[in-house]
């Protein structure tokens, strides 16, 4: 693949602590690269943000509902 140059891209995350990119995924693919003297393709990661999300009791029985009216029609097909 790397002679094709058909590699998939290495994913990488940059942590501002280390002033550095740590490999996550790739780490065959760019010495494949390297030794066949191809430049790899990177995805970086730049941040990292956690949301939470207050629960809405009203829409969640809502898609709970329309998913059970899909099954319904499923089964019915089937």
């Amino acid at each position: 693949m790397a002679r094709e140059q058909t590699l998939p891209p290495i994913l990488a995350w940059y942590i501002n602590a280390l002033d550095a990119h740590i490999i996550l995924d790739g780490n065959d693919r760019l010495q494949a690269a390297l030794i066949n003297g191809i430049a790899p393709t990177c995805l970086v990661l730049s941040s990292y943000t956690e949301t939470t999300y207050q629960l809405d009791e009203s829409k969640q029985q809502a898609i709970l509902h329309q998913l059970l009216v899909i099954e319904e029609k499923w089964q019915k097909v089937f």
